[in-house]
């Protein structure tokens, strides 16, 4: 199983936030990659990072699909352009 490392790095995080931070951090990493199984989640945190390890799944399969819009490009004399892009999605 591959382990996850995260860190985010802030400005000065006060001390009394950090801990309140890193429970946060790791509850809705938990949350918003459920379909990674995360397990084994700790966290660490300082005066201006916080950070996550989390063993997750090696293998998952793909619960939807994104295609990407195509870019194609042509003359626009209408609008005073020698080329336009046009997005066609």
């Amino acid at each position: 199983m591959p382990e996850l490392f995260l860190e985010l790095f802030s400005e000065e995080i006060p001390a009394r936030m950090q801990a309140r931070a890193a429970e946060d951090l790791a509850r809705l990493f938990v949350e918003a990659l459920a379909s990674l199984s995360p397990r084994d989640v700790r966290t660490f945190h300082g005066p201006r990072r916080v950070a996550l390890t989390a063993m997750v799944a090696s293998e998952v399969e793909a619960n939807r699909t994104t295609e990407r819009a195509q870019l194609f490009t042509s003359d626009c004399p209408t609008l005073g352009h020698s080329k336009c892009i046009l997005y066609l999605c």
